[in-house]
């Protein structure tokens, strides 16, 4: 559709999740995800690689709480049981449930015992808890 807006993320955002810092710098890395946090939320998002199950069940180690985490691994496990898929995702369901695009927000910087960082920060940290999960 010619109004139908996509993004090729390949490995830098995923659903539920982010890549490694393989080069570059986690400022680097958290300027990208920022730029994709600000496309319209009806942008659908093509990433390279299936973790979404995985990467929500890291973000419940963060936010164990959480219900909209919850939810949504409910419904993708759901999804993929029925033999679906999780992709494509949207920004906007990524802003709701992506940790690493959150990481600007205070809630994710206290889970982390980061108050008061600035997100580059609160980012490298949930990058080097997912290299360890």
């Amino acid at each position: 559709l010619p109004d139908q807006r996509i993004v090729f993320t390949g490995d830098c955002l995923f659903s539920a999740g982010c890549g490694r810092l393989l080069e570059g710098t986690a400022e680097q890395m958290w300027s990208s995800l920022d730029r994709l946090a600000h496309l319209p939320e009806e942008t659908k998002i093509y990433c390279g690689h299936e973790y979404t199950i995985e990467n929500l069940r890291f973000a419940l180690s963060i936010l164990p709480g959480d219900p909209v985490l919850r939810n949504h691994l409910d419904r993708i496990q759901a999804l993929l049981r029925k033999g679906g898929s999780s992709l494509p995702s949207t920004i906007g369901t990524e802003k709701e449930m992506n940790l690493f695009l959150r990481s600007g927000d205070p809630v994710i910087a206290q889970a982390l015992n980061l108050e008061g960082m600035p997100a580059p920060e609160v980012f490298a940290e949930l990058r080097r808890r997912k290299d360890r999960f």
